[in-house]
């Protein structure tokens, strides 16, 4: 029994009887789940500076730098052909995401192409392509830390024809094929990025002292990519005209509306995330099924009601669930994903079963 006031009491059959109930429930649920959905309290300031004690590019819990014009397509194709190699500097400041986090990203616009030096843990993992979750076996090397207290990194990545090398702080190289990744070098232009990607996700926290990526070709004069130094940068970190830019305020350099996303489910957060999406759509799917069965007429048959009921609920909840979708690709910590979507859609139409539930073993105990 529910108490509504002090007049009286009402049973839960009688609460979904009474529009008026049911619409003030109804709106609390929506106001509830646009606020939570468009949610964006995260300060939008971009926490990246330069160490008083050594100089190195420091990128804190919301960061981004990336280069402020798109790197020499012919140089890509250049090192793509006659081998290249990357050498970071880094210490970072966790080993507990199991996520994958950017720490450098070379990218074209196409996620399929893009170049990514990530940290999971306690692993440096060079990768093209967006298989993060490994779903798809894209071809990957890895290394792991070995020791997580000894400060500063020394990773070095070498491509040319006969393997793809790997080490990181003298350990012995992890070898695989020739060939295993390259530089992207789309035509609308290639991007470096440092500790997030264009949507600013799951962004690396740490230090960065030096980064270059140059050919192995000798003879090749004007060969390297790039050339950059955090020390040397201390003095000139203001200076509009260098190559590395820090914007005061974060902003996305793409927006990405139901980005396709893999439904395993890899960590607790995920898991969480899922159930979250699924479950918080039941109680609109159930209010909004509880109101409509009174504009149904009632001398329509049982099943043309439950029909009706589950296509209103998965047809309001699929749109409700795009326009917050849509929505979050404009806001800097949220994601838009397809997998919200059909959670989302899937989570109001189970709240309209779950009436219909209700409704027909209600109707069975009346008639014993």
């Amino acid at each position: 029994m529910l108490c509504i006031g002090n007049k009286q009491k009402m049973s839960f059959s009688e609460v979904l009887s009474s529009n008026k109930l049911l619409l003030i429930a109804f709106l609390s649920v929506v106001i509830t789940m646009l606020y939570v959905g468009l949610k964006d309290d995260v300060p939008s300031k971009n926490q990246v500076y330069f160490s008083e004690n050594d100089g190195a590019l420091i990128f804190g819990e919301r960061a981004l730098a990336y280069s402020k014009d798109y790197l020499d397509t012919k140089q890509i194709e250049l090192l793509n052909t006659q081998g290249f190699e990357i050498n970071l500097i880094f210490s970072p400041v966790s080993f507990e995401n199991n996520h994958f986090q950017f720490l450098l990203l070379l990218s074209d616009g196409n996620p399929d192409q893009q170049l990514i030096i990530a940290q999971v843990r306690d692993y440096i993992i060079i990768m093209n392509g967006d298989d993060y979750n490994h779903s798809r076996n894209t071809p990957r090397i890895r290394i792991k830390i070995s020791n997580r207290f000894k400060g500063y990194q020394q990773l070095t990545l070498r491509v040319d024809k006969e393997n793809t090398s790997l080490s990181l702080l003298g350990l012995a190289k992890v070898t695989r094929s020739a060939g295993l990744v390259k530089i992207p070098s789309g035509t609308a232009g290639v991007r470096l990025l440092l500790s997030a990607n264009e949507i600013l996700d799951n962004n690396w926290r740490g230090a960065i002292k030096s980064l270059s990526i140059s050919s192995l070709a000798d003879t090749v004069e004007g060969a390297s990519l790039v050339q950059f130094s955090a020390q040397s940068t201390l003095s000139a970190s203001a200076n509009s005209t260098h190559w590395l830019l820090i914007p005061e305020q974060l902003t996305m350099l793409k927006r990405v509306v139901l980005e396709a996303a893999s439904f395993n489910i890899n960590s607790r957060s995920t898991l969480r995330d899922v159930l979250v999406n699924l479950f918080g759509f039941i109680p609109f799917g159930f209010l909004l099924a509880a109101i409509s069965r009174h504009k149904i007429s009632c001398h329509r048959t049982a099943f043309y009601q439950y029909r009706m009921l589950l296509i209103v609920a998965f047809m309001a909840s699929l749109t409700l669930s795009f326009t917050i979708e849509y929505s979050q690709s404009w806001l800097i910590t949220r994601h838009s994903s397809r997998q919200d979507l059909y959670l989302n859609t899937l989570g109001g139409t189970a709240g309209a079963i779950i009436l219909i539930i209700y409704l027909k073993l209600r109707a069975v105990f009346r008639t014993l």
